[in-house]
């Protein structure tokens, strides 16, 4: 009997039920055209083996056995399909065998039957519907190419051209403002008042920014990215941008109100990745003329992605890049790029953050958050931004001024916040001004003004390097904070390390423990040590307290001037040469030195012991040993006496150690608060001499 293949199952096709799924135990009714008269159909090509009738689909949702399907030459049928429960799923009725005639003339084919005997392109818009996915391993599943597809969300399936145009539907001829997606009834916002930013008095009246969610003149990036946004929240999917530039617009004949880019709130938590921070661009429509002429100084008023109240389910943002546009002022402080408002659990890694006033800001109580290896440059203000109720771990990143900016910070934290492993390079103001937190293992590249780490208090400071020369004390801190562990360079004329408020005995719980100091530059004085402790105004000493401890450090240089009340131990000390003034030195440091050709005279120690004249009460307890060598031709005299200072100030001799005399006498004793030493010389010859002091407690 001649036969002809039948379009309807054919050769190992494969049946779905209406949401994708293999149609297991499927049954296919055959029929005369237009008739329930049952019609007889093969399993083979020699038209021998007749199928039953129904033909009863296997696990796979395929014709069992043979897998074909072949139909009486010249006759046309009717199928009817339906599933193991004899629901009908889809009728194709006037179907002929598909003859060999019609392939030989190699006719192309454009698709199959679909429902109700239609012609089923496979370019259409549902033709991967059409089409089976087997995946692979014995255990998979087989389902519909759509279904396999629908695997991953792209900002592409809802319009988003990414192509760096900012085309808008005015553009492209289209008119958006009747399509049945573009209402507010269509988007999250409406249906949950308690977190919806367009809410007044929360729950009470819906207040969107403008009548519908999208106009015209917006872009469709802008149209697209924020559609698939709000669907993927709601759905449980991630959003994917493609590579691409995907442009934002602030303009817009109908006003877009407090949002001007991508918007998600609570219930919207989600994955939303791009092909890689060099590959995927969320950017502006509008040059750097726009923004720098219209809302100047509103810090945050143009937005590319705002985060309002997500939290819950972890929010993941990565592989992306936000940038403004070039030649953007620092004077127009308008431009955040992404912007958090009462939000946790939100990770914001490998993204590319540039040209802005704020790269992130949070705040309102935003918190549990993380950045993680982000690069960042151009950012005025501050590339992180979080107020006193907020607080972020910050990893990995790389922190670039790229341009000398008075004021630019790294990162501004009214709060806590955590900085590791990161690094930064040439701030003009400071790298981290924080309220309190963990400052560890990063590397800090001073720039030519400000501090470069500011510390209130409740902190810790660990294992970093700062180098170059800052435009003022490296680090500042005020009180109950550990510094261990760090290295110093300081090249310019200012401290490593200023510890206090300003005001006496501010500085307390301090501990400066196992640090590197390398304090070598030329000027000589009192501000210019490793170490300080500012009482007020030039006022370099007694700011300490007996809570700070300095101890097991090493000091290249300057180490400190008068400290107050800190507890000293296990320092070691280097001095730059032979005599310059190194404040601290335990090796004999020299505090006096000169000539005379007398034969008597005296020399009064008057400056560079400490708390010398201070009168505090820590002085009382401080006890000093001076060295003092006086020598010239023919006279050689040595001696080393105890002092301590009593409470009011005058220095105390405690106790001659020893002396030795060539040609000569040495006599120690005290002028107030001034050690003294009465020198005979019998050679008649100038005498040198050099008084060093090493202080013991």
């Amino acid at each position: 009997m001649a036969v002809n293949l039948s379009p309807v199952g054919g050769v190992a096709a494969q049946f779905f039920d209406n949401s994708g799924n293999p149609l297991t135990g499927g049954k296919l009714y055959t029929y005369t055209a237009g008739t329930t008269t049952p019609a007889v159909t093969y399993t083979s090509s020699n038209g021998v083996t007749a199928h039953t009738n129904p033909i009863v689909l296997d696990a796979a949702g395929r014709v069992p056995n043979s897998g074909e399907v072949w139909l009486t030459d010249g006759l046309q049928y009717k199928f009817l399909l339906k599933d193991a429960n004899d629901v009908t799923i889809a009728t194709y009725d006037n179907i002929s065998g598909i003859s060999s005639a019609s392939t030989a003339a190699g006719l192309p084919f454009t698709g199959f039957l679909g429902q109700n005997g239609t012609v089923q392109d496979l370019a259409d818009d549902d033709g991967s519907d059409w089409i089976g996915y087997q995946p692979p391993g014995t255990a998979s599943t087989a389902r519909s190419a759509q279904n396999k597809m629908r695997d991953f969300l792209s900002v592409k399936d809802f319009g988003a051209l990414g192509d760096g145009t900012g085309s808008t539907p005015i553009d492209t001829g289209d008119d958006i403002s009747n399509a049945s997606w573009n209402t507010w009834d269509n988007t999250p916002f409406k249906d949950n008042p308690s977190y919806s930013p367009f809410y007044a008095n929360p729950s009470v009246t819906f207040q969107p920014p403008r009548v519908k969610p999208f106009a015209n003149d917006d872009t469709w990036d802008y149209i697209g990215c924020n559609l698939a946004l709000w669907y993927a929240g709601v759905n449980g999917q991630s959003t994917y941008f493609p590579a691409g530039n995907y442009v934002m617009n602030a303009v817009s004949s109908i006003p877009k109100g407090s949002y001007q880019g991508l918007l998600i709130m609570k219930g919207q938590e989600q994955m939303i990745y791009g092909a890689g921070p060099y590959e995927t661009f969320i950017s502006w429509k509008e040059d750097a003329t726009y923004f720098n002429s219209n809302n100047v100084g509103s810090v945050g008023y143009y937005k590319l992605l705002e985060l309002y109240r997500i939290g819950g389910p972890p929010t993941n943002i990565y592989n992306m890049g936000f940038t403004g546009p070039t030649n953007y002022s620092d004077a127009a402080q308008n431009i955040t790029l992404i912007n958090c408002e009462n939000i946790n659990g939100v990770t914001f890694r490998d993204l590319w953050l540039t040209t802005g006033w704020y790269a992130i800001s949070a705040t309102t109580s935003s918190g549990d958050s993380h950045i993680k290896g982000c690069t960042s440059e151009y950012l005025f203000g501050a590339t992180v931004y979080t107020d006193a109720t907020s607080d972020f771990t910050i990893d990995f990143v790389n922190f670039w001024a790229s341009a000398v900016v008075p004021g630019q910070k790294g990162i501004v934290a009214g709060g806590r916040v955590a900085v590791t492993n990161s690094r930064f390079v040439s701030f003009f103001d400071t790298s981290i001004q924080a309220a309190n937190g963990v400052i560890s293992n990063n590397l800090f590249s001073c720039g030519a003004a400000g501090n470069v780490l500011s510390l209130t208090s409740n902190g810790v400071i660990s294992g970093n390097q700062f180098s170059g020369a800052s435009g003022g004390p490296m680090v500042n801190v005020g009180s109950n904070v550990s510094i261990t562990g760090n290295y110093f360079n300081q090249i310019a004329d200012h401290p490593c390390i200023n510890v206090g408020n300003g005001n006496a005995g501010s500085a307390t719980y301090i501990d400066i423990v196992g640090n590197t100091f390398i304090k070598t530059s030329g000027t000589v004085a009192d501000y210019n040590n490793a170490i300080n402790a500012v009482e007020s105004g030039a006022n370099y000493y007694n700011a300490m307290t007996r809570t700070v401890l300095i101890a097991n450090n090493t000091f290249q240089g300057r180490a400190w001037t008068a400290i107050g009340d800190a507890n000293l131990i296990n320092n070691v000390f280097s001095a730059v040469d032979g005599y310059v003034n190194t404040r601290g030195d335990i090796q004999g440091n020299q505090i006096a030195s000169g000539s005379d050709s007398s034969a008597s005279f005296t020399i009064t120690v008057s400056s560079g012991m400490i708390d010398q004249g201070s009168g505090s009460a820590r002085a009382q307890q401080r006890v000093t040993l001076l060295n003092v060598i006086v020598y010239g031709t023919n006279l050689e005299l040595r001696g080393v006496a105890i002092y301590s200072n009593r409470y009011n100030g005058n220095a105390l001799l405690l106790g001659t150690l020893g002396s030795q005399a060539v040609n000569g006498t040495i006599t120690f004793g005290s002028s107030g608060a001034n050690p003294t030493v009465a020198i005979t010389n019998t050679t008649g010859n100038a005498a040198n001499y050099i008084v060093t002091e090493i202080p013991l407690t």
